[in-house]
């Protein structure tokens, strides 16, 4: 059998620099808002959670950027999120010892910020995203709203990208789209009720928060888990160096409703 010879010919250059003619929107420098000065390398984080063991609190904390335009819809979104403050407890219990047990009280802390005015899309999708990658904090999200007809899928009123980018209908910024939505930013998946279920209107979605939401949102952090879904990953929560840990090779978490809550 004879052997073929194999000739590779090269007529296009090959270079890693980007044309920044016919790609204007894919700066070199995008990574970090396009300030290398700054070096701010987005790490996906998009939540705290504060654990304080004096205080028996765990605190999940947020901080939803948003234009003039949004911010009502936004604000109503989180403080949904906010009234479920002091509603569930995490309890922990020592596995090798029943009689070591721990009660933390749950609160929300996300907060919205505005940060100026914008009509046009893409020029508040840059406004945003360069705004979440210098949080601070490292724990910043975008919240947007456009018109029904830039969202294509007619079974989706909103969606999250990046796991921190929230974009909802214009028809649905007063429903309960944007809270479903915000809970993807703390590391939600889809379930199969309460808030959290994948469609709207759906037989079995409510305005509920059950139990095995509030252990995934605490518990992701403290296995250093990121949820995913459909393939996308949803928001990762990190715990702050300052804060107490909760070792759950020693602990089991289990979550309740607190009984002593009052509205």
């Amino acid at each position: 059998m004879k052997a073929k010879k194999l000739i590779l010919y090269i007529s296009v250059a090959i270079t890693m620099t980007i044309n920044v003619v016919a790609h204007p929107c894919m700066s070199p420098y995008s990574y970090c808002a396009n300030n290398p000065v700054r070096l701010t390398d987005p790490d996906g984080q998009d939540y705290q959670e504060s654990i304080s063991k004096k205080n028996r609190t765990i605190t999940l904390s947020g901080t939803y950027y948003t234009t003039n335009e949004d911010a009502t819809s936004a604000q109503k979104s989180v403080d949904f999120w906010n009234k479920q403050s002091g509603k569930f407890i995490y309890r922990v219990t020592n596995r090798n010892n029943k009689t070591d047990v721990t009660d933390f009280k749950v609160n929300f802390s996300l907060s919205v910020k505005k940060i100026g005015e914008s009509t046009d899309d893409k020029q508040k999708r840059r406004l945003i995203s360069s705004h979440v990658m210098e949080d601070p904090n490292k724990s910043g999200n975008g919240y947007s709203v456009t018109a029904d007809n830039n969202i294509k899928r007619e079974d989706s009123n909103g969606y999250t990208s990046q796991g921190k980018l929230i974009t909802i209908k214009e028809s649905k910024k007063d429903a309960s789209t944007g809270a479903h939505e915000v809970g993807h930013t703390l590391g939600l998946d889809h379930f199969s009720s309460g808030l959290m279920t994948p469609g709207e209107p759906d037989a079995f979605r409510s305005d509920e928060i059950e139990e095995r939401y509030i252990k995934m949102i605490i518990e992701n952090p403290l296995k250093g888990k990121i949820t995913k879904e459909g393939g996308a990953p949803c928001g990762k929560g990190i715990i702050p160096r300052e804060s107490d840990k909760i070792d759950l090779e020693i602990y089991k978490g289990t979550v309740i409703k607190n009984e002593q809550y009052n509205e």
